[in-house]
């Protein structure tokens, strides 16, 4: 991303005005509900400090491409929430009883405590054990799009392409069967 200048825009302001394009897709829910998708925002991106993904940038990227996809389909606050904290437990120290008491919906801990992987668990076992929760089938959905996005990525090799199809495809599977296709 470049300025108006041509000189490349710093990460912070790259988020920021990713963040107000969420923002702006919330205007129209209750201000309290955009209150509660902010500081779910500012929690995750907190929380995520430090870690990167594979492909170098903030790991905040991430969460906060999914609450798109979430929002773009018009899905609630909620969802929203869910989807900006999805990986806070898996990824960081956090536990989920620690974001409830940070006082984030019952609806969203739900579906976070279903999107969370339990270590050793086999990874479709733990896609079928959310099936039976709207929000957490949609925002999982939202993370396998995110996750197989291969545009995001400067270079994919044939192998790679193919692991995560062969990881992902599978759960979409399931999934949409479930929640019918977003």
């Amino acid at each position: 991303m470049e300025s108006a200048t041509g000189n490349q825009v710093p990460m912070e302001d790259k988020l920021a005005a990713r963040f107000a394009e969420l923002e702006e897709k919330i205007k129209n829910m209750p201000q309290e509900e955009q209150d509660r998708v902010r500081d779910a925002y500012t929690y995750a991106k907190e929380h995520h400090d430090g870690q990167l993904r594979k492909d170098g940038s903030p790991y905040i990227t991430h969460p906060l491409e999914v609450a798109h996809l979430v929002a773009d389909l018009g899905l609630d606050a909620d969802s929203i929430i869910a989807a900006l904290l999805h990986d806070v437990v898996e990824d960081t120290d956090w536990t989920l009883e620690q974001l409830e008491a940070e006082g984030f919906p019952p609806e969203s801990m739900e579906a976070l405590g279903l999107l969370t992987h339990p270590e050793g668990q086999p990874y479709m076992e733990y896609v079928a054990g959310l099936r039976h929760n709207s929000v957490a089938v949609k925002v999982k959905l939202a993370d396998l799009r995110h996750n197989s996005d291969f545009t995001r990525l400067s270079a994919v090799t044939a192998g790679q392409r193919a692991r995560l199809e062969q990881k992902y495809a599978p759960a979409f599977a399931l999934l949409e069967g479930k929640a019918g296709t977003p």
